[in-house]
């Protein structure tokens, strides 16, 4: 009985440190390099970051100006990446409250990541940046 205990509890401890460990190898800074298959290096200056439960986004001209973002709190189920939106700027509002699901992979330090938002099919790849 104890031996049975025992393994049940090492099992869900087990289950739970890889379930953090999957949210925490997104935990960082990300930078937008691809967008639906054309390369936006140079081009569109995004960056995300992403803690332990939240997220933002934000997209910013060459002088390090502001020009539009989001944030919120997302949740990760196996390669499923969910965004529900918080905060944003004012011609975002009404994204406020919505919900976005992207399949993700991570790879090579590039987290890939393929969804819809409305209609419209998005597949964006964002390099590590720290």
């Amino acid at each position: 009985m104890k031996f049975k205990f025992l393994f049940i509890a090492v099992l869900s401890l087990t289950i739970l440190f890889c379930a953090d460990a999957k949210e925490n190898e997104l935990k960082g800074t990300w930078k937008l390099i691809s967008q639906n298959g054309k390369d936006v290096t140079g081009k569109i200056n995004q960056i995300k970051f992403i803690t332990e439960n939240n997220f933002i986004w934000a997209n910013f001209d060459d002088e390090g100006e502001i020009k539009i973002g989001a944030g919120g709190k997302f949740s990760i189920d196996g390669n499923t990446f969910t965004e529900t939106i918080v905060m944003a700027f004012t011609v975002m509002k009404s994204f406020l409250g919505q919900k976005f699901t992207y399949e993700y992979e991570l790879k090579n330090n590039k987290l890939h990541m393929k969804g819809k938002i409305g209609n419209s099919p998005i597949e964006e790849v964002w390099e590590r940046m720290d």
